[in-house]
């Protein structure tokens, strides 16, 4: 019986090495291709399991063990990892942790269940049923821990220098906090219970910080990528807008250059006294059309640039677009907060026209005036169907998730408060109408 209890260690020591190296090495980086890797594995697991077989022949179970078991997997990993020192010693203080934080919670649990962990302690650590138990239970948790975040444990890697510093200082400390709050557990006096309430105190005031901070900066970063999307945006707009005026010049100069040709043409035929002949040369010029584009022309170029996109756009979807553009004054309103607004009203309205099966029914309307320090935005549109006939909130009805679609009405109505103004949506006569008002103070 005594070589079976042997045996059971003996797994038991191999399957958390393994678990170990295997880990420090996925977050650190593999450095050799996967036969070579799971070798050099293997021989790095006997190697660690008899150092630490060896360690635990002085002192059952020693606190100091793992730290010596810490600075063998640091020198394995260098010979199996391609990470920095600072890389490798980040994971291996980790995985530590959280394997040992596993070990003295089921430890702890299961004292408890069978009276009280102090009492406990050597039955735990005499071979026997209870320990064998306890050791089959630890490892199973450790495996389904490792399998469940072995896909994930190479981004820590990403971080900066600066943050795994951070995370090594945190784990190093989270360890010796937890290797002491384990020891009052066992031997702890009623002092040494108020110096890890204190201790405890402490980690959840950090906890709490690290939570707010990392709030922070999600809120920081989808803030920036919203940003971002809206610069984009803006940009491919101002570009379409450039490339169509250029276009619009080049059709300018051929309808010239045509001219010119028609004037000669005339001319010769009125020297030659040929009346008939240009009467019907003119008749024949007349009824060539040519398709006049009236580009906006107002004193904001984002404004201009929305504007004549989305009409050459409502065109092409076979959209009557019209707009009235008052805007005079430079403000402080940022471009791409009048670029989020404008384009993302006029793209849904010309999105609700598309759903109108008769063409002759496709109108959009935009205003745009600007007075007493308000700009004005609204932007009317022929529906199908009522769109708060069932509900009062809108629900976007995109399904095409290959292009950014904007920022939505509930974002609108965030830049619409960013400069005290106001959102509404409304439903008139057959027209969805929505209608921004911002406030500004003149540049």
């Amino acid at each position: 019986m005594e070589i079976f209890y042997k045996l059971i260690e003996v797994a038991v020591t191999l399957i958390e090495d393994t678990i170990i190296i295997s880990s420090v090495v996925a977050i650190s980086g593999r450095r050799y291709a996967i036969k070579k890797h799971v070798l050099g594995v293997w021989v790095s697991v006997v190697a660690m399991s008899l150092a630490v077989s060896g360690l635990n022949r002085i002192e059952m179970f020693s606190f100091i063990t793992p730290i010596f078991g810490m600075l063998i997997v640091l020198l394995i990993s260098r010979l199996l990892s391609s990470g920095s020192l600072l890389l490798r010693a980040t994971a291996c203080v980790t995985t530590f942790f959280v394997i040992q934080s596993i070990d003295y919670i089921l430890f702890i649990g299961m004292g408890l269940l069978h009276g009280n962990p102090n009492e406990t302690f050597a039955t735990f650590m005499s071979p026997g049923t209870l320990r064998n138990l306890y050791l089959f239970l630890n490892k199973v948790t450790d495996i389904v821990v490792f399998f469940l975040l072995r896909k994930d444990l190479h981004k820590l890697s990403s971080f900066r220098n600066s943050l795994q510093g951070l995370l090594f200082g945190a784990s190093l400390l989270s360890y010796c906090s937890m290797q002491y709050l384990f020891s009052v557990v066992l031997y702890g006096d009623y002092v040494s219970l108020q110096i890890a309430s204190i201790i405890s105190f402490f980690f959840l005031l950090c906890f709490m910080a690290v939570v707010i901070f990392a709030l922070l900066s999600v809120t920081k970063s989808e803030k920036h990528r919203s940003d971002n999307e809206i610069l984009q945006r803006t940009n491919e707009i101002m570009e379409q807008n450039y490339q169509r005026m250029h276009e619009d010049v080049h059709q300018n100069a051929k309808l010239l250059h045509d001219f010119h040709h028609h004037s000669a043409a005339i001319r010769e035929l009125a020297a030659q006294k040929k009346t008939d002949e240009i009467i019907e040369y003119i008749d024949s010029m007349l009824s060539t059309s040519y398709e006049a584009i009236e580009f906006c022309n107002c004193s904001c170029d984002i404004i201009n640039a929305v504007i004549n996109c989305k009409a050459l756009e409502a065109r092409s979807r076979h959209i009557e677009f019209r707009y009235q553009v008052d805007f005079h004054e430079p403000t402080n309103l940022k471009p791409v907060d009048i670029c989020a607004v404008l384009a993302n009203q006029i793209e849904n309205a010309l999105e609700a026209c598309e759903k109108i099966e008769d063409p002759d029914k496709r109108i959009v309307r935009v205003e745009i005036r600007q007075r007493d320090g308000f700009a004005l935005f609204k932007v009317m549109n022929t529906v199908r169907e009522n769109p708060f006939r069932y509900e009062d909130k809108l629900l976007t009805t995109k399904t095409d998730t290959s292009r950014t679609h904007g920022l939505g009405l509930k974002n609108i109505s965030d830049i619409a408060k960013k400069y005290s103004g106001s959102m509404q949506t409304n439903y008139q006569d057959g027209m969805f109408i929505s209608t921004v008002l911002l406030c500004f103070s003149q540049e």
